[in-house]
């Protein structure tokens, strides 16, 4: 179990990876920081043989051969220049049993060529779409994961056939942990495919890990934690991990597993002692702009851009007389930044006027009599942390619709 000391402990460990701008294989490296904490997250006390999927310089290896110094270490990937770097890194840090594989991950014959089957495997995977191809698909089949192959192609990613590489290789009931990214885990797209994974997977934990996680990116990532064992029953332990260590678990059943797998999404949920209400209950109506940016710049409209500053009125006055379409902004309307990553901060009231909205911004509608409470409870303190919390996405964040019905408002 991680303490709540652990990233502190970590904090003076230098980091060991590179970030490399325009990487071609699309990788991120991980802080030695956030990578020591990732090794104590597994649970497995004894190893025999333990394999590294798409190492990369070895910022995940390095920890977790502190971590079980008597097993026998296999490391796998396609760059040419990572081996001669890793087994130095490797012999200054005492390992002895150590094999690497200069080999492409997504291959359907890899298995066979790593002879044998692992206890703990790893990965911190590229994070892009692959191509969905016959062997792609046997891949899939092969892990137990075939209910993919009914979903739309883009749902095809890297790190999802990096996981179905590691079941392939993986013995029954072995301990895996991936470092995957924020669409996988809340992205409404990937709803059936979090679905597939708690049914064929016994996931027990998923850690949300800090904005700094990876050098010179903001990207949010999450450790996922899970065991090749069938899934579909167990509650999994939701937890952040920060310069504060790890937080107290948020329990979720499988079936909201489906639904999103971050412990900001359900830290939102009130407790009893607190007074809250969302946009569903007060019946309103949320639309989207229907203008593109660029349409916004040629022909005019309401942007993201078109706010009031934090410091300033929320007032929002608009030129044109009467609204022409549903999409239109109109009087009455709360206006809400969709995507942006300051996205929360961006709110105001259409005192007057109409104008036509980009795609980028919700127009909220409800009844006269909360517009102005739920106004403030927007712009709260506590309504602006639930807004950061919905909201997802690698770079800029973006709102969804049915979170936003559903979001408890304090009042």
């Amino acid at each position: 179990m991680v303490e709540s000391s652990l990233a502190a402990d970590v904090a003076a460990i230098p980091s060991r990876s590179d970030f490399r701008p325009g990487d071609p294989l699309s990788r991120f490296y991980s802080k030695s920081p956030m990578a020591d904490s990732f090794a104590a997250l597994f649970t497995t006390d004894m190893a025999k043989n333990v394999l590294d999927l798409g190492c990369g310089e070895g910022s995940l290896t390095l920890p977790t051969t502190q971590r079980w110094r008597s097993a026998s270490f296999m490391t796998v990937d396609k760059d040419p220049e990572i081996e001669l770097k890793l087994k130095r890194e490797l012999r200054g840090a005492g390992r002895i049993s150590h094999q690497h594989h200069c080999l492409d991950a997504l291959s359907l014959d890899l298995p066979g060529k790593l002879h044998r089957k692992f206890d703990v495997l790893l990965s911190n995977p590229p994070y892009r779409r692959v191509a969905r191809t016959a062997a792609i698909e046997r891949i899939f089949a092969d892990a137990g994961l075939a209910g993919l192959l009914d979903l739309p192609a883009e749902t095809c990613t890297a790190e999802l056939v990096f996981l179905a590489q590691m079941l392939r290789a993986a013995k029954e009931g072995a301990e895996i942990g991936m470092i995957v990214p924020d669409g996988l885990m809340t992205s409404f797209k990937n709803a059936a495919v979090r679905q597939a994974l708690v049914e064929r997977l016994s996931i027990s934990k998923v850690v949300s890990l800090g904005r700094g996680s990876f050098l010179r990116t903001t990207a949010q990532a999450y450790a996922l934690m899970m065991r090749n064992e069938p899934g579909g029953t167990g509650y999994v332990d939701l937890h952040t991990l920060d310069e504060d260590g790890l937080s107290n678990p948020i329990q979720i059943s499988p079936q909201e597993a489906a639904r999103r797998l971050d412990h900001a999404y359900y830290a939102l949920r009130p407790t009893q002692m607190e007074r809250s209400i969302t946009l569903r209950e007060l019946r309103a109506e949320i639309v989207r702009g229907h203008r593109s940016s660029v349409e916004v710049r040629t022909k005019g409209g309401f942007h993201t851009t078109s706010f009031p500053k934090s410091d300033e009125p929320r007032e929002i006055h608009l030129d044109e007389a009467g609204a022409g379409k549903k999409t239109d902004a109109r009087a009455g309307d709360i206006l809400l930044a969709r995507v942006g990553r300051s996205s929360h901060e961006k709110i105001g009231l259409v005192e007057s006027g109409s104008s036509p909205l980009s795609d980028c911004v919700y127009a909220i509608r409800i009844p006269q009599a909360w517009r102005r409470v739920v106004m403030a409870s927007l712009l709260s303190p506590g309504g602006q942390r639930a807004l950061r919390r919905i909201s997802c996405g690698v770079g800029p964040r973006v709102i969804r619709k049915a979170d936003l019905l559903d979001l408890p408002l304090p009042i």
